[in-house]
């Protein structure tokens, strides 16, 4: 059974692409302390394409958060607020972006890690264990990131 569909007569622009909203066709429970249940019917954040929320673990898209392009999100990993998720980007495990985080490029956030703030990770930046990126930090490049830190502006 599939997880999610996207509402078609509710859209927005994002940065100049159109993404829709989401509705769970199933109920789950997402593990972020952030996320209350999802139940079936329930209307999530945006997503272009239906492969930007893996059907497999408890992921999900909430609020107004967006997601497009090929970006993905998967296992547990939780993508809210007014958080942008775009380019080749995966979100994974456990991990969580939101507020006005964005996540673009090839970066990859895992683990336990969390962006959030206006924070921006571009390029192939990976981060995983617990590393957390928040106010205005950015970074770029050829980045990698592990343990336990916390980066800021």
């Amino acid at each position: 059974m599939e997880k999610i569909e996207l509402v078609k007569s509710m859209h927005k622009m994002v940065d100049g692409v159109k993404v829709y909203r989401i509705r769970a066709l199933k109920s789950f429970y997402p593990r972020h302390l952030q996320c209350k249940e999802v139940k079936k019917g329930d209307l999530g954040g945006y997503a272009q394409y239906l492969l930007n929320l893996s059907e497999e673990g408890n992921c999900w898209i909430a609020e107004n958060a967006a997601v497009y392009g090929m970006a993905k999100v998967k296992d547990n990993a939780l993508v809210t607020g007014n958080a942008i998720v775009c380019g080749n980007s995966t979100i994974c495990e456990e991990a969580a972006v939101r507020d006005y985080a964005k996540i673009s490029g090839k970066a990859i956030v895992a683990g336990h890690s969390k962006v959030f703030g206006n924070a921006e990770l571009t390029d192939e930046v990976c981060i995983g264990d617990h590393i957390n990126v928040f106010g205005n930090a950015k970074i770029y490049g050829k980045t990698v990131l592990s343990g336990n830190a916390f980066i800021s502006d």
